[in-house]
């Protein structure tokens, strides 16, 4: 594991701006700083889309597997730099980045204020795997627990 600065392992870009009167009915979501918001019949980001809310439920880190449109209300990661999509998912949602916005009335994250944090980050795509699988699968425990609590 070494320090290594965020910049420097992902890259990401504002949404895009689409107004729900614009948005024509199709499968793809429109997710932006809390999740979906509606449907859209175009794709505008890889898959998988990794989002961080930027207005709003500013910090808070999403993930999806299928195609996506990202609305101007998040980021979104463009390059993972050869990096795995889901360690750095979870390296991410350590980070507390909400602490990050301004003490705005609507808070607000900016991407060059994330670009210089330095984490501790494994290198190693096996090491990357490994760590993601591990998490996924505790995930996918919470998800089942949840859904059990909830029938019951």
């Amino acid at each position: 594991m070494k320090k290594e600065k965020i910049g420097n392992i992902l890259q990401m870009q504002r949404g895009y701006d689409l107004p729900v009167s614009q948005m024509r009915n199709g499968q793809t979501p429109v997710v932006g700083s809390n999740g979906v918001i509606g449907y859209h019949d175009t794709a505008k980001c890889i898959t998988p889309t990794i989002t961080i809310g930027r207005s709003g439920s500013a910090g808070k880190i999403h993930m999806y597997d299928t195609p996506t449109w990202v609305h101007n209300t998040a980021l979104y990661l463009t390059d993972f730099k050869g990096n795995n999509p889901k360690y750095l998912y979870y390296l991410l949602q350590l980070l507390h980045l909400e602490s990050l916005c301004g003490s705005s009335v609507i808070p607000s994250l900016n991407r060059n204020v994330v670009y210089p944090m330095v984490v501790n980050f494994h290198e190693n795509r096996e090491d990357q795997d490994a760590i993601s699988s591990i998490l996924s699968k505790i995930d996918e425990k919470i998800a089942v627990n949840r859904e059990i609590n909830r029938n019951l």
